[in-house]
């Protein structure tokens, strides 16, 4: 059963000056930061923040606008390039620059602020799209992958819509779309930024 856990990132005076709680002993965390620092148009935005987000539970990020929440979650992705992010981050104790794409993109599912997909697209092959981590290069959806895309899809309850066009979706349903997108990863980590 998932424990919800709630850290919290509020007012801090500066960006810079963004902290999050540290768990207390247990499980190794499932992402970590040492140092983390970064800088987006000349500007910190974070800066030396070590933190750890604990395995087996939510963690919500919360804080005012312009924080540094969504570069946090950015960076905990690996989606800032090395040219605005320096210090380390870790996915269950393995650095996250030493893994191969592919290892990263199974164990590690994001889901953006905003996320847009092409109208014309399926919903179906849309979440299959969370499933090429686990396929082979231009290799064709196992009977697993199809497993796990109705799966997710049940759970977010657009099992229904598999057959129709994104477009033709309303901006919720779209919404759960992409979130069966992300179930259908079977990651051990799901980061979401603003999912709903």
């Amino acid at each position: 059963m998932w424990q919800i856990r709630v850290e919290l990132m509020l007012g801090a005076a500066h960006p810079s000056d963004l902290a999050m709680v540290q768990p207390n002993a247990g499980p190794a965390p499932a992402l970590e930061a040492r140092g983390l620092s970064v800088q987006l148009g000349g500007k910190t935005v974070l800066n030396g923040l070590n933190c750890a987000i604990p395995q087996g539970q939510w963690t919500c990020i919360v804080g005012p606008n312009g924080a540094g929440k969504s570069t946090l979650l950015k960076a905990f992705a690996g989606l800032h390039s090395s040219a605005v992010q320096t210090g380390s981050v870790l996915l269950h104790g393995q650095y996250l620059k030493s893994m191969t794409l592919k290892n990263r993109a199974q164990n590690l599912a994001w889901l953006g602020q905003n996320p847009s997909a092409s109208c014309d697209v399926l919903v179906f092959e849309l979440v299959m799209l969370g499933r090429l981590p686990h396929q082979d290069w231009l290799g064709t959806p196992s009977a697993a992958d199809v497993a796990a895309c109705e799966q997710a899809m049940r759970q977010t309850q657009c099992w229904q819509w598999r057959a129709r066009s994104v477009g033709t979706l309303s901006g919720g349903e779209q919404q759960r779309v992409l979130l069966a997108r992300l179930l259908a990863v079977n990651a051990q980590v799901l980061l979401m930024d603003e999912p709903l």
